[in-house]
């Protein structure tokens, strides 16, 4: 055996004991679960019981009936698409703020704490403030429209099917901003200035610059940012309205995760819940596979 060869062994016996613990923590806690959830999606079981009764795919079957289930996706997909736009473009205004306008590094180290506070508050401390803002007779927002004389446009904003949607929206994107602000910061700073002064030369506008140099220069990081806000509200959504709304009223807010939450721990349809879960992970994969496809481009600055 020769040296080299026994160096590759070496080498590659090394990054397999290293590896081990990660791997086997995925396996035991990403793909074994993923794995039982298929199993369990194939039996009528309550969840409660032991008591499973295999009936193939009659979930699956049932899922296309369900309207409920149509409507979950539709809210979900209503939500990712309002959280892409103005969660990027949010966070963008403020990231190109704090850093091409000239602030000393005290203003920014401050505005930067302000606009990431809301990402550490937990989900709980989240929904009771903006319970409060959007309280039927004491919320900041009917109070605010009352003072400047718009009554008309009070709302009872989380108790109304057509009002309940889009108040949430707001609530899943404010806590969300602060995280990709951080993110394109670094992304903005890492631009050579070279790049800058000579758009200037050429007789660029700050306009023209970011279309021409920094959006060109920091889009990976916006793809990794759509991508993520995708998965994660795929994720989370369903916390904020399990909170704030428990999916009603007559099930206006219901998203993908609080349909399963409520056929899982309120109608004990444990079956039926991971049967939509599976197809909640499916259809993650493919938008999350679609998405990297349309944004997979170079871009000439």
């Amino acid at each position: 055996m020769t040296f080299r060869l026994r160096k590759n062994i070496s080498r590659n016996i090394f990054i397999i004991i290293f590896l081990f613990p990660a791997l086997a923590g995925f396996c035991l806690f990403a793909v074994y679960p993923m794995l039982k959830g298929m199993y369990t999606s194939l039996y009528n079981w309550s969840g409660v019981t032991s008591a499973m009764k295999f009936i193939g795919l009659r979930n699956y079957t049932d899922l296309i009936g369900d309207p409920y289930v149509l409507k979950a996706f539709k809210n979900e997909f209503l939500v990712i698409f309002w959280k892409v736009i103005l969660i990027i473009l949010t966070a963008l205004f403020f990231a190109l703020a704090l850093t091409r306008l000239k602030l000393n590094s005290r203003e920014q180290s401050f505005y930067r704490v302000i606009f990431f506070f809301p990402n550490i508050l937990s989900v709980i401390i989240i929904t009771n403030i903006w319970s409060f803002v959007y309280h039927p007779t004491i919320g900041i927002l009917n109070t605010g429209l009352e003072a400047i004389g718009l009554q008309r446009f009070w709302h009872a904003w989380l108790g109304e099917p057509e009002t309940v949607l889009g108040a949430l929206i707001p609530v899943t994107c404010w806590a969300g901003v602060g995280l990709f602000m951080i993110i394109f910061i670094a992304a903005i700073k890492g631009i050579p200035e070279e790049l800058f002064e000579s758009t200037i030369i050429d007789g660029a506008n700050e306009w023209q610059q970011l279309i021409r140099i920094i959006i060109p220069m920091i889009w990976e990081q916006i793809k990794f940012s759509v991508i993520t806000i995708i998965i994660s509200t795929f994720g989370t959504t369903s916390v904020f309205v399990i909170a704030m709304t428990q999916g009603g009223p007559d099930n206006a807010s219901q998203v993908v995760g609080s349909y399963i939450y409520e056929l899982n721990f309120n109608q004990y349809r444990a079956g039926y819940a991971t049967a939509l879960g599976v197809v909640l992970f499916l259809v993650v994969l493919i938008i999350t596979g679609i998405t990297n496809k349309l944004m997979n481009k170079e871009i000439d600055v």
